[in-house]
């Protein structure tokens, strides 16, 4: 089919159309079905490879853990819209990134990621010091100080809940 396209486009004339649109259906659903072999495929290993225990022991962290999250991603939610608010308010008439509220947010998000399409300039030219301030006080917060808690409530949930695994293995 592919081919025939191809055809039909080497012998068009350049203001004749060639209709795609079978080619990207066709492709379309063919990623699709792809995408659910690999899921099956994928289940199906999990089941080969026994990976139930772990699993268990994944679930027990996860409900272990998910009272302390569940602040603590609050307070995520707390700092990052405050550092929206701030860059909107203090960049917004110097940059398009921060043009709304909603785009704030958004760049601000992708920034603590670790993406930056935030413009430094664009901070330092309203105030150098407010701007460096803005910067490190965000990082510090959110990159090093939350993560870092993030990251320490899922292993000590995670070494709790292998030691009580242990204690009431099942079998399945």
């Amino acid at each position: 089919y592919t081919s025939n396209l191809l055809k039909d486009l080497e012998e068009a004339d350049g203001d004749e159309y060639v209709n795609f649109m079978w080619a990207g259906f066709w492709q379309v659903l063919l990623r699709y079905f792809l995408a659910v072999l690999l899921g099956l495929s994928t289940a199906r290993l999990w089941k080969l490879l026994r990976f139930i225990q772990q699993f268990c022991n994944f679930e027990h962290t996860l409900v272990r853990a998910s009272k302390p999250l569940f602040f603590l991603v609050f307070m995520m939610f707390i700092i990052i819209t405050a550092c929206a608010l701030f860059s909107y308010l203090f960049v917004s008439s110097a940059t398009s990134l921060v043009s709304s509220i909603l785009y704030s947010y958004t760049q601000v998000l992708i920034f603590g990621t670790g993406i930056n399409e935030i413009k430094f300039d664009d901070f330092f030219k309203q105030d150098s010091f407010i701007g460096h301030a803005f910067l490190v006080v965000f990082w510090l917060l959110y990159v090093v100080y939350l993560i870092n808690i993030f990251i320490t409530i899922l292993n000590i949930s995670y070494e709790q809940s292998s030691a009580e695994i242990g204690l009431f293995r099942e079998d399945y």
